[in-house]
């Protein structure tokens, strides 16, 4: 069987949409069908799959493999929509091939306890990139307008190999998570905090040996996350590269501070969460023992954007910036005090085969800063797009870069 369980899956998709097979509806009474409301809450299907609102965006998918539990945490915010379609799926090469192991599956999906007719929905195909097969299928299942309160998908797939049985338990609240303020005996490794000053939810890593050598001050790391962690909870960002190699490492040479932004698209840009960014730093050097001299900024995607963004306004804050598929404003420009960072050195990363940011975007901002004498060097990867993996820019090569930069 070509099963494809959804976050394994999501990491090798490539942003072409091959189809969306919608059957002819057959509606059954006691069953959700397509179009049916439901408190307020409508189920459909879609034209074209949003992955920042599928399960695997919303969902902390790999604390839950961590922990080997069956039960998920995910959360949102009232009136979004939910993508959930992507819990699993059938890998294929020809359509031939979905229909036969589609023949062999008996998958199952409820909603707050009320079961889904699953064929009256249909499925939804797209390709993948470095992957067994060239595409792969999945239920096309979406819940428009999400209420307030605690809401329940629970799945279920068996075939001849495999019988899985998992539960969403989605968190919807207009409330924010309220997590515990710094103090100066902060635990080590990554915990979650709120920031009543910079009115800001973070996760903050503070390696194993901190507070061995009182006298010792580290270097921070401050990570901007991608536009699909919006509207998620903070917690998930320990699935974000470099963190979540964090969880066991007592020994990262950095303090590291994941900050989660809110807002519409480009929301790192936004003067309210520049200043909430700044007043965090402050906080936090305040607090812990950080070298002031060596915090570095970088960022993914979106982050990206925030890194140019916020480095351009704060070039006096950090002693290096790391953008990856970076870019400055939409559509993306470059901004006229680019030569402010020209004493900032600045490590770019971006795939040629991007088509969300196009390599231009990131391409013109290296340009510009070169020809101001910045210090500015710009990895290329030829045989990637807007999938460019994380772990293949944040190495052990990045991180003794990093230390070597210092605003002394």
């Amino acid at each position: 069987m070509k099963k494809l369980i959804y976050f394994k899956l999501i990491v090798s998709f490539s942003l072409a949409l091959v189809s969306c097979a919608k059957a002819t509806p057959e509606h059954f009474e006691g069953m959700i069908n397509p179009g049916d409301e439901v408190d307020g809450m409508v189920f459909t299907s879609t034209d074209e799959i949003d992955w920042d609102i599928s399960l695997s965006s919303l969902c902390d998918i790999e604390s839950a493999e961590e922990t080997n539990t069956t039960t998920v945490e995910c959360s949102t915010i009232p009136g979004n929509s939910v993508f959930f379609g992507n819990y699993s799926g059938v890998g294929y090469n020809n359509p031939e091939e979905a229909v036969e192991e589609w023949q062999k599956v008996r998958s199952e999906v409820t909603f707050d306890g009320q079961s889904l007719n699953l064929p009256a929905f249909g499925y939804v195909d797209f390709e993948l990139s470095d992957a067994e097969w060239k595409y792969a299928q999945v239920w096309n299942l979406m819940v428009e307008n999400i209420t307030p309160g605690t809401h329940t998908i629970q799945t279920g797939w068996e075939d001849s190999e495999v019988s899985e049985h998992n539960t969403y338990i989605f968190t919807v609240s207009n409330e924010p998570e309220i997590f515990p303020t710094l103090s100066a005996e902060a635990p080590h490794r990554i915990n979650p905090y709120t920031s009543e000053k910079a009115n800001i939810n973070y996760l903050l890593y503070i390696p194993g040996e901190y507070g061995a050598d009182p006298e010792r001050e580290w270097p921070l790391l401050l990570y901007l996350h991608g536009m699909t962690r919006v509207n998620g909870s903070v917690k998930v960002l320990q699935n974000d590269y470099p963190l979540n190699t964090l969880a066991d490492q007592d020994y990262f040479p950095f303090i590291v501070v994941a900050p989660q932004g809110t807002g519409e698209y480009e929301f790192w840009a936004k003067d309210e969460m520049v200043s909430s960014i700044m007043t965090l730093l402050d906080e936090i050097q305040a607090i812990l023992s950080v070298d002031t001299n060596r915090t570095y900024l970088t960022g993914v995607s979106a982050g990206g954007n925030g890194t140019w963004e916020i480095g351009v306004r704060h070039p006096e804050r950090f002693a290096a910036m790391v953008s990856v598929m970076g870019y400055y404003g939409w559509p993306a420009t470059v901004p006229e005090n680019i030569c402010d960072l020209t004493d900032v050195p600045v490590w770019a990363f971006h795939g040629a085969k991007d088509e969300l940011i196009p390599l231009d975007a990131e391409q013109s901002l290296v340009d510009a800063l070169f020809a101001c004498g910045g210090d500015v060097q710009f990895t290329v990867f030829t045989d990637v797009g807007h999938d460019l993996e994380s772990q293949r820019v944040f190495t052990s090569d990045l991180y003794s870069w990093l230390l070597n930069q210092s605003k002394e």
